[in-house]
């Protein structure tokens, strides 16, 4: 199925913003998304600095959404620099190879997820 860049975008900010339910609206994000992208989770997360932390808002994965509760998830010193410095300056990050990116090896860590490719 072929959509429009515009289109797309369009479908996903309605669907992250189509419910004040974080679980719900990112399910619904997730499984649109999933019809166009390979995709195994949808996850909503927020980067504090001061406590060099990233906090866990709400993820959605093809069984449904979690809600975390803004779990912290503590960072090693140079990562947590790295954030500061590079990241917290984006609007977002995507993780196109997360086998490369060492935020995802910290996250497969907390969530106790298998390494994947």
């Amino acid at each position: 199925m072929i959509v429009s860049e515009v289109e797309f975008f369009q479908q996903v900010t309605l669907r992250i913003c189509g419910s004040l339910d974080i679980e719900r609206a990112l399910h619904d994000t997730f499984r649109y998304v999933s019809r166009y992208l390979p995709v195994d989770e949808v996850s909503y997360t927020r980067f504090d600095a001061t406590m060099g932390a990233v906090l866990w808002v709400a993820s959605a994965s093809s069984q449904g959404g979690h809600d975390f509760g803004l779990a912290p998830m503590s960072l090693p010193e140079g990562l947590s620099q790295w954030l500061k410095r590079d990241i917290s300056k984006a609007d977002f990050y995507v993780m196109n190879r997360p086998e490369e990116s060492p935020l995802s090896r910290a996250i497969i860590d907390f969530r106790k997820m298998p390494a994947q490719s």
